[in-house]
């Protein structure tokens, strides 16, 4: 027997401080299949199929650098490898500063300072030179040394990059080999951690993974010393806290996991939990927490390697309200496949146990609408609301649904590539944008909002683009519900990165990590270097 039974749930909005922490968004998915049961949040949020950008420049940006008395200049800075180029602000007459005139510079979130004395290649350097610092721990300081090769082959970088580590009390800058003996090396610095001791040992961490080694090392120092991680706006780790929005903390390492919770630096509201296994990449294992600014848990995630198998979401009283889990298809289209395992009522049922059919009305005091579900047994087959002009509008649940995301990607690519952005890449603004597209029955963009913010500028390029190429067009194919051409709606991710060659992308995790590595080498591959590089 086939029973419907109605429920409602009230999502309601949270005022959050947290600035890119938290951003309510709604009851939306996206083209993914991914769910927004709320809450976007940035620093877990990781589609699979997404439009991106990726800015692959040697712009100016904001810092400021210090002179050798020691006072602050601020301006804009470029970075050059054997010099920098500073201007006041734009438009202003740059000045080429070399090492020898400074004690160092700070741009974006990289500090830079120089160094002397230094093994490159087995050959001691003792001309001045600049180095980026990395890191600063126990009696150790950690650096990269980048040398700008007049001349090289098809197939070799331009750029060579050297890990140094400094001894306190030591004249000379060790290097880390890219050879044989770098196990030799690793574990002279690195023994006493037996996490690390065990995988540079067995060769699962090589000189390619030494960035991940140097920051476990840190975090193993931080979680002793019970120091917090400090986060910028778009959550790039920053070792300034004038320019910390967020920060977290260590609160547990067992074996090789590591438990952090994540604030707001403005105040003591835990804001995330998770657990990770290995750091640059960023790899989830275990649970991820979410909470309400309440202090109750408002959704709770199970990695595997990186990958969500379970979801649940809580009400703002800490009771379950869905539990269902991603299970893998071979279904053509891009969607994730979806099992509910229950939806709990105010009774604290699960609704979904003994019924074939189940509706089930969500409030969305965002948009000030009613969404109906509509589950057979443990999947979503509908979900529709009542727009403004009393259509019917379809959120895209179908997973053989094309997008014709390439499509649109070189639309945008195209459209992107003709404008310049220096503003926001002077502040390092990058991270994901949301767009909620709605299309009437024909496929046509009859309504759309930008649901999160990164920078003006980026923002407007996106808003252009879409007034430009797909408002009021018929950029997609209608939907189809039974056979019948419907309204829909579906929310597209857009990822705006900055690859420097200097800096690795804000979101440093393990599904982009390959991704991004490819764009670094080949963003590394196209720099043209100096003319005359100076101190080799």
């Amino acid at each position: 027997m086939t029973k419907i039974i109605k429920i409602t749930v009230a999502i309601l909005i949270c005022t959050c401080t947290s600035g890119y922490s938290q951003t309510y968004v709604g009851y939306k998915t996206d083209w993914n299949g991914n769910i927004f049961d709320g809450y976007f949040d940035p620093i877990i949020y990781s589609p699979e199929n997404k439009l991106t950008e990726i800015f692959n420049v040697e712009s100016y940006e904001i810092g400021h650098y210090y002179n050798r008395s020691g006072s602050k200049v601020r301006g804009l800075i470029k970075f050059k490898g054997d010099k920098i180029l500073f201007k006041n602000g734009e438009g202003e007459f740059r000045d080429k500063i070399k090492p020898e005139e400074v004690q160092g510079f700070v741009i974006g979130v990289d500090s830079f300072f120089v160094i002397s004395k230094y093994f490159n290649q087995n050959t001691l350097k003792d001309k001045p030179d600049y180095a980026q610092f990395i890191s600063e721990f126990g009696d150790m300081t950690f650096a990269k040394h980048y040398h700008f090769r007049k001349m090289y082959s098809s197939g070799q970088s331009p750029i060579v990059e050297t890990y140094l580590v400094k001894e306190k009390g030591s004249e000379f800058w060790q290097n880390f080999p890219d050879n044989k003996y770098f196990k030799e090396k690793a574990l002279k610095y690195f023994s006493d951690i037996p996490s690390l001791k065990e995988k540079i040992t067995s060769g699962q961490y090589e000189y390619n993974n030494i960035l991940s080694i140097i920051k476990t090392a840190e975090y193993y120092e931080k979680y002793h010393n019970d120091e917090p991680i400090l986060y910028d706006k778009y959550w790039q780790e920053t070792g300034n806290i004038e320019n910390a929005f967020f920060y977290s903390k260590i609160v547990e390492k067992k074996d090789s996991l590591w438990n952090l919770d994540y604030y707001n630096i403005e105040d003591t509201i835990k804001l995330y939990s998770a657990t990770y296994s290995s750091f640059y990449p960023n790899i989830k294992n275990g649970i991820f927490e979410s909470y309400y600014p309440n202090g109750y848990i408002r959704q709770e995630i199970i990695y595997e390697d990186n990958d969500p198998k379970e979801v649940k979401i809580y009400n703002q009283k800490g009771n379950l309200k869905k539990y269902y889990k991603y299970i893998e298809t071979n279904t053509y289209g891009a969607q994730n496949k979806v099992e509910y395992i229950s939806i709990i009522d105010s009774t604290g049922t699960n609704i979904l146990e003994s019924n074939n059919y189940t509706e089930i009305n969500e409030y969305d005091q965002l948009n000030n609408t009613t969404h109906t579900n509509i589950f057979r047994k443990n999947t979503l087959v509908s979900s529709y609301r009542i727009g403004e002009d009393s259509d019917t509008i379809f959120q895209i649940t179908d997973d053989r649904y094309n997008f014709k995301i390439k499509r649109l990607q070189k639309k945008f690519t195209n459209h992107i590539n003709q404008y310049f952005y220096d503003e926001a890449l002077s502040v390092n603004a990058q991270g994901f944008l949301l767009i909620h597209f709605v299309l009437d029955d024909r496929g046509n963009v009859v309504d759309y909002s930008l649901l999160n913010e990164i920078h003006p500028q980026i923002n407007g390029l996106v808003n252009n683009f879409i007034k430009y190429y797909l408002f009021n067009k018929r950029a997609f194919r209608p939907y189809k519900k039974n056979r019948v051409k419907r309204y829909s709606e579906f929310v597209a991710p857009v990822e705006f990165s900055i690859n420097r060659y200097y800096r690795q992308p804000v979101n440093y995790y393990h599904l982009n990590h390959l991704h991004m590595h490819m764009h670094h080498q080949r963003m590394m591959n196209n720099f043209n270097p100096p003319a005359s590089p100076m101190g080799y």
